[in-house]
C-alpha cells in the first residue's frame, strides 16, 4: 500500500478522535450526567478504544517506509498524547456513575454513603518504576509493576501494554520489541519477560557479585558508610527473597564487609569486636556501622556550625593616621640594612646572578623566599615561576638585573609591583616584575584526553594524559606510577630536548590505557620523569567563543582549565590513537582531531585582554645543567673500568651457605632440592589467607574484562601443574606453618620469548606485620660479575650464547617447606577456591637467586670435565629480572 494511501487512513482515526474530544466537551459542560448520556459516553468510548490498534498499526507501515521518520515520529506522539489524554477524561467522566450504580445494585442507601463521604487526603501520585535489563532490579520492578498494574483487572490490556513498553528501557526493551502492539499481545509480553528473568541463578549471582564487589571506602564519613550499608541490607533481602539461607552466612558476610571498610573504621571495629566474648552477628556489625554514621555526621554538622559562626564573627580594626609619625621600620634588609625587604633591595638587584647567590648562601639565608629562619625545603612559598624549581626567580638563570628608571609606553608597560601586605601572621608577598601587553595574544591548547590506566591489582584509576607527537617517547610521572604500583625496570636513557637540553632517566614502566568512552586499550612503554610539565593550560580559557558542536565528545571535557598532567603519549603511540577526522573552529582558534580517545582539541584561542607574557616551556622534558650532564657523562668511564674487589662475607652469608651444604640433596632423577634459609621462625608469620585472597578477587575483575589475558594466565597455570612444580593442598587446615603468595600477570606483547610474567609477591606482609622474603637470608653472590664476563668474551672469535630455561623451577624444594610458598587458584568463578603448593624455587622469593645460582655452581665443582667445569663456574650469568 502506497504512503500516501496510508496517511489517508491515519487521518481518519484523527479525525474520529477530534469527533469524540468535542463531543466529551460537551459532556464535561453538563452539571450533572443523565443515565442516557452515561449509556451514549460508555458506547462512544468502547468505540474510540478500538481504534488505537489500527492506527498503530497503519502508523508503522507509514514509518518503515520512510527514509527519515523524524516527522512520523511527531506525528505519532501528537496522536498518543491526545488520545489516552482523551480517554482518561472519559473515564474519569465515568467512574463517579459506575460507583453510584454498584452502590444501588448492593442495596446500599444514598444516605450512607454520603455519611461515609468526607474530606480526602490528597495521596501523593505513584509513579511506575523504570527496568532496563540489570537483574539487581528486576525483583523490585516485577513486584511493582505486578501490584499496580499487571493484577489491576479494571485496566484493559492494550493499556497495560502501554505502561509496560513505557517502563522498559534498553536491553529489556529489546525482550518485546518484536511484539506486534495489541491487546492479545500483553500477556504475551510479560510472560517473555518474566522467562528473561525470572532466572533464579543468574539473580542470586548477580546479587552475590554485587556484594563481593562493593567499593572500598577511601576514607571515613557517613555518607559512604550508609551507602554500604544500604547495599549490603538491599541484595541481602532479594537473596533471602530467593529462599537463600543468607541467615547462616553473618560471618562470611562480616568478613567481606569489613574489608571493604576505611582504616580509621576497621580499626575502630577491630577494638569493638575484640571486646564481645562471642562471634559477632551481623545484626552486631550493622548496629555498629550504623552509630559510626550517626557519630560522624553529628560531627560533620558540628563542624559545619563552626566554620559558620566562625565566618559570621568579623574582626574591626581600628587605624589612626598620623600625618607627623615616621614610617615603622618592619623590614631590615640583611643585605644594606635598608627599611625593606631583600627581593626589592635595587642593590641586590644590581649584584650578577652568581654574585647574587654566592651572597643568600654567606647570610643563610632560605634560597626559595630570600628570608632568614628556615631552610629551604622548610619554605611554605611557591617555587619559581620560570623554572618550577625551589629557587627565588631572582637566583633564576634568566632574571635579568631590575631596570634602574623604566620608561612607560602607551602599549607596553614595565611595571615594579610594591610587596602586598600579608595575612593572618603571614609574610607580605614579594613584589614581582610584571610585563603588561594589551595587543591580542594567543594562547595555545595543547591535546589533553582524560583516559584510564590500569594499577598491579587490575583497578582502573582516571588521569590526564597530554599527546605530543614531536616526543619519539612516552612518559610517567613518578607519583602516578607510585600510586599504580607498577614494576620498574632498569634503563639508561637520555632525553633531548630544546636547544640540546639533555636528562637521563633511569626507569621504565609498561602501562595499560584504556578510553573513557569506547572499548580501546593498548599497553605502552614510559620512561618515569619526576615531573611532565606545568598546568595546561597556563591559563583559564574561555571556551564559549570557541562555538564546539554540541555533538562532539571530547577527549578532555575540561581541557579549558589548568589541570596537572600525568602522563604524556609521544609518537610511538600518537598516530595510532589519532583519527582522520578534523574539524576546523575558524580562523586563530583550534582544531578539533577524531581520536579513539575522544575529540582532541588543540591550536590558538585568541584573547583581548591585559595578560602575563609567558615562557614558552619544552613541556614534555625534565631538564638538567650542563655541569651535571657532564659529570655524569666522565662519571661513567670510571665506573666502567672499575675492578670489583671481592667484600668480605657477613655472617649471614657464612650461614646461608652452611645451610646449603648441610640441607641440599640430589634426587634420584639428578636434580637438587634445596632447603630455604631462614633467619628467623616461621611462627612470626602471621595471617596472609586474606590479602592473598583480596588480590586473588582482583585479578579475577581483570580476566573478566581482559578475556585474552586470562587464557595466558590459565595455561601458565595448567603448565605448572603438568610438569608437577605445583600440586593441590588436599588438607590446608592441617598446615604447621602457612604462606600464601599473591600474585598477578604482567603482560607485554613485544616480549619475543615469555608474553605473560607471572609475579610471586613473597613480601607482601602478614597480619604480624612480617612477611616471608623478611624470615629468609639472602645469601652471597657466587656467580662472575658481568663485566668480568663480557671482558672474557671478546678473547673468543665465536660466541654461542643460550638460556637456560626455568631454571629456578629445576631447583626442587624441601616438602616440609612447600607450606610456606602456597597460592590461591580456581579457573572459573563458581569453582571453589583452593590452595596449592609451589615445589620448586619460585622467583619473587628473596634466596631464589642465591639458591639457583649455588646449584649450578656445585654442578660446576662435581663436573669431571675441567673445560666444562670453567664454563658453568664462569660464563653464565643469572639476572633478576621480570623479563
Amino acid at each position: 500500500m502506497e504512503a500516501k494511501t496510508l496517511i489517508k487512513r491515519c487521518a481518519s482515526y484523527k479525525a474520529k478522535l477530534t469527533l469524540f474530544e468535542n463531543y466529551l466537551q460537551t459532556v464535561e459542560s453538563c452539571d450533572s450526567l443523565s443515565r442516557l448520556q452515561i449509556n451514549e459516553l460508555n458506547v462512544r468510548l468502547s468505540k474510540i478504544e478500538e481504534i488505537y490498534t489500527d492506527f498503530d498499526s497503519i502508523q508503522c507501515d507509514i514509518e518503515n517506509s520512510m527514509e527519515i521518520p523524524d516527522e512520523q515520529y511527531k506525528e505519532r506522539e501528537a496522536f498518543e498524547t491526545k488520545y489516552f489524554g482523551t480517554v482518561a477524561r472519559a473515564r474519569d467522566l465515568l467512574a463517579p456513575a459506575a460507583g453510584v450504580v454498584g452502590s444501588a445494585r448492593s442495596g446500599t442507601g444514598s444516605c450512607c454513603t454520603a455519611l461515609e463521604g468526607g474530606p480526602k487526603l490528597a495521596l501523593p501520585t505513584i509513579h511506575l518504576p523504570s527496568f532496563s535489563g540489570q537483574y539487581h532490579d528486576w525483583l523490585e520492578f516485577r513486584d511493582t509493576f505486578s501490584s499496580l498494574i499487571h493484577l489491576d483487572k479494571s485496566i484493559p490490556n492494550i493499556n497495560k501494554f502501554h505502561y509496560l513498553r513505557a517502563a522498559l528501557k534498553d536491553s529489556a526493551a529489546v525482550v518485546i520489541q518484536s511484539l506486534e502492539f495489541s491487546s492479545d499481545n500483553y500477556e504475551v509480553a510479560w510472560e517473555l519477560l518474566c522467562d528473561r528473568y525470572n532466572n533464579k541463578r543468574s539473580l542470586v549471582n548477580n546479587h552475590i557479585q554485587a556484594i563481593f564487589n562493593l567499593e572500598q571506602l577511601a576514607k571515613e564519613s557517613s555518607k559512604s558508610l550508609r551507602n554500604l550499608i544500604d547495599t549490603v541490607n538491599r541484595n541481602l533481602r532479594a537473596l533471602k527473597k530467593l529462599n537463600l539461607p543468607t541467615e547462616h552466612w553473618d560471618i562470611l558476610l562480616i568478613q567481606i564487609i569489613s574489608n571493604k571498610l576505611d582504616t580509621d573504621t576497621s580499626v575502630k571495629w577491630e577494638s569493638y569486636r575484640n571486646k564481645l566474648k562471642e562471634l559477632p552477628t551481623l545484626k552486631i556489625f550493622n548496629d555498629f556501622l550504623k552509630d559510626r554514621a550517626d557519630f560522624l555526621e553529628t560531627m560533620d554538622n558540628a563542624h559545619k556550625k563552626r566554620r559558620s559562626s566562625d565566618t559570621t564573627h568579623v574582626r574591626h580594626k581600628t587605624y589612626v593616621a598620623n600625618a607627623s609619625s615616621p614610617p615603622v621600620r618592619k623590614y631590615a634588609c640583611p643585605y644594606c640594612k635598608g627599611t625593606h625587604a631583600l627581593y626589592v633591595c635595587q642593590k641586590f638587584k644590581s649584584l650578577s646572578l652568581g654574585t647574587r647567590l654566592d651572597t643568600a648562601k654567606v647570610l643563610k639565608l632560605c634560597l626559595n623566599c630570600l628570608r632568614q629562619g628556615h631552610a629551604d625545603d622548610a619554605c611554605k612559598f611557591g617555587p619559581c615561576r620560570s623554572c618550577g624549581l625551589r629557587r627565588n626567580s631572582l637566583l633564576h638563570e634568566h632574571a635579568a638585573p631590575a631596570p634602574s628608571s623604566p620608561v612607560p609606553s602607551t602599549s607596553n608597560v614595565m611595571l615594579h609591583a610594591l610587596p602586598q601586605p600579608g595575612v593572618d601572621g603571614q609574610p607580605p608577598s614579594p613584589p614581582q616584575d610584571i610585563a603588561l601587553s594589551t595587543i591580542q595574544n594567543n594562547c595555545v591548547l595543547l591535546s589533553t584526553a582524560l583516559i584510564h590506566v590500569t594499577d598491579i591489582n587490575g583497578d582502573c584509576h582516571k588521569i590526564r594524559a597530554m599527546l605530543d607527537s614531536g616526543s619519539t617517547s612516552s612518559f610517567l610521572t613518578e607519583t602516578l606510577c607510585a600510586k599504580l604500583k607498577l614494576p620498574t625496570s632498569s634503563t639508561s636513557t637520555v632525553v633531548e630536548g630544546l636547544n640540546s637540553q639533555i636528562s637521563c632517566l633511569t626507569k621504565r614502566c609498561d602501562v595499560l590505557i584504556s578510553s573513557l568512552l569506547n572499548n580501546y586499550s593498548e599497553s605502552v612503554s614510559c620512561l618515569v620523569v619526576p615531573r611532565i610539565t606545568q598546568l595546561l593550560p597556563t591559563t583559564k580559557v574561555d571556551y564559549t567563543i570557541l562555538n564546539i558542536p554540541p555533538h562532539i565528545t571530547l577527549a578532555d571535557p575540561n581541557f579549558y582549565i589548568p589541570a596537572p598532567i600525568d602522563m604524556l603519549l609521544g609518537a610511538d603511540i600518537f598516530w595510532t590513537i589519532l583519527g582522520s577526522q578534523n574539524i576546523s573552529l575558524g580562523k586563530n582558534k583550534p582544531t578539533l582531531n577524531k581520536s579513539k580517545l575522544g575529540f582532541l582539541i588543540s591550536g590558538p584561542v585568541p584573547t583581548q585582554h591585559t595578560k602575563f607574557i609567558n615562557t614558552v616551556h619544552c613541556n614534555h622534558l625534565t631538564l638538567q645543567n650542563n655541569e651535571d650532564q657532564l659529570y655524569n657523562q666522565l662519571s661513567k668511564f670510571f665506573e666502567l673500568e672499575t675492578v670489583t674487589t671481592h667484600k668480605q662475607i657477613s655472617k649471614e652469608e657464612l650461614e646461608c651457605e652452611q645451610s646449603f651444604i648441610e640441607n641440599t640433596i640430589r634426587l634420584p632423577d639428578g636434580r637438587f632440592e634445596v632447603t630455604i634459609p631462614l633467619k628467623d621462625s616461621p611462627d612470626k608469620l602471621g595471617d596472609s589467607y586474606e590479602q592473598a585472597l583480596s588480590r586473588f578477587l582482583s585479578l579475577e575483575r581483570r580476566f573478566k574484562r581482559e578475556p585474552h589475558f586470562k587464557e595466558q594466565y590459565c595455561n601458565f597455570i595448567k603448565e605448572y601443574i603438568s610438569l608437577n612444580h605445583m600440586s593441590l593442598n588436599e588438607s590446608p587446615g592441617n598446615d604447621a606453618h602457612t604462606y600464601i603468595l599473591p600474585h598477578h600477570g604482567v603482560l607485554r606483547d613485544s616480549s619475543l620469548s615469555t608474553k605473560l610474567r607471572v609475579v610471586f609477591d613473597a613480601s607482601a606482609v602478614t597480619t604480624s606485620g612480617v612477611s616471608f622474603n623478611q624470615l629468609q637470608m639472602v645469601g652471597a653472590t657466587v656467580q662472575d660479575d658481568l663485566i668480568s664476563i663480557l671482558i672474557r668474551m671478546r678473547q673468543h672469535r665465536f660466541l654461542v650464547t643460550a638460556d637456560v630455561e626455568k631454571m629456578y623451577r629445576m631447583v626442587n624444594v624441601k616438602p616440609s617447606q612447600q607450606t610456606l610458598q602456597q597460592i590461591l587458584w580456581r579457573f572459573e568463578p563458581h569453582e571453589q577456591l583452593r590452595q596449592y603448593k609451589l615445589h620448586t624455587v619460585t622467583y619473587g622469593t628473596a634466596s631464589a637467586p642465591y639458591l639457583a645460582t649455588r646449584c649450578l655452581t656445585q654442578l660446576g665443582n662435581e663436573c669431571a670435565d675441567q673445560t666444562v667445569s670453567e664454563v658453568i663456574l664462569h660464563d653464565f650469568y643469572c639476572t633478576v629480572r621480570e623479563w
